[in-house]
């Protein structure tokens, strides 16, 4: 497990700051993994969980598109609600790239 993880937002607004303060504290409170949230990068690294919100990422408010490669997770919906059942979804991966 690294020290650090990394989970990159896109876009900022408060729906997206709310779903990454959730995810941060569940992953800290699950596996003791400190993570740093950024907002509107396009930096994805080795260790990180991307989560995207994109109006013509889905078609549904609650679908999503899932990538889970070797060293980092993306996470793709149209809305926030989708980005949320994605990462309910992604709990595996993210154990191990953290």
């Amino acid at each position: 497990m690294c020290d650090e993880l990394t989970i990159i937002v896109q876009p900022q607004n408060v729906d997206m700051e709310e779903l990454a303060s959730y995810v941060s504290d569940f992953i800290h409170a699950s596996w003791g993994v400190q993570t740093k949230i950024v907002f509107d990068s396009c930096d994805e690294k080795e260790g990180s969980l991307n989560i995207i919100v994109d109006e013509e990422a889905v078609s549904g408010m609650e679908e999503y598109d899932l990538l889970i490669a070797p060293h980092s997770i993306t996470i793709k919906a149209n809305h926030p609600t989708g980005a949320f059942w994605g990462f309910q979804s992604s709990d595996r991966g993210i154990k191990r790239i953290s």
